[in-house]
């Protein structure tokens, strides 16, 4: 449930949420009321005034289809990098010298579906090595949120492709540590809202600015 006030142009003005039955729809939830044009409200001569109202959205999808949901990563130096140099085996950590690795393509292997059932957004730290043609490999968990997500986590990491990590534009190896979470909703076209509108008050038109 969102309240809203539609000024004398039908415009929607402070958009504000009331209550949401999930927190991962509320960001969306204000978006939708914020893009829309209402009729406004009007006084017994016709002349247009500023109301403030309820508006309740409901998702559905239409074919049974899930929601498209977005993962947001991070990458930073795995633990215990002191060094520039690469080690023994070629690998190089991520420091001043190496750009790190990107997604090229993330591989959702039930990862994102549990991070949005879970409070903390599935937070998930793991460490791995990007080789020179951005494949991962030798991937270990270091903290999540939950046990649970542990193991979609790595299988979904080890199953993307990356833009591999450079050093001086050539593409190397490299051991870093990438932070997964929950990243939000994607809206797409199978993806509606419906709104329902509610008189907040019948006299609040008086009120408002």
């Amino acid at each position: 449930m969102i309240s809203i006030v539609v000024d004398a142009a039908g415009m929607p003005r402070k958009v504000t949420p009331i209550r949401c039955s999930d927190p991962a729809f509320e960001k969306e939830s204000l978006k939708v009321v914020s893009q829309y044009t209402f009729k406004p409200g009007t006084q017994q001569d016709g002349t247009p005034v500023a109301v403030q109202i309820h508006v309740e959205v409901n998702y559905r999808s239409d074919g049974f289809k899930n929601p498209l949901i977005a993962t947001s990563y991070r990458v930073s130096p795995a633990p215990g990098t002191i060094s520039n140099e690469p080690g023994v085996d070629g690998v190089y950590p991520l420091g001043s010298k190496v750009t790190p690795p990107a997604f090229a393509r993330f591989s959702d292997e039930g990862y994102g579906n549990q991070a949005f059932n879970l409070p903390g957004g599935g937070a998930c730290d793991v460490v791995l090595t990007v080789d020179a043609k951005g494949n991962a490999s030798d991937a270990s968990t270091t903290k999540c949120e939950t046990p649970a997500i542990e193991k979609v986590a790595l299988k979904s990491l080890l199953k993307s492709l990356y833009q591999p990590g450079t050093l001086n534009g050539v593409a190397v190896p490299v051991r870093v540590l990438i932070h997964l979470e929950f990243g939000g909703i994607v809206p797409s076209k199978w993806h509606r809202a419906t709104l329902a509108l509610f008189s907040a008050n019948s006299d609040l038109h008086d009120r408002v600015a």
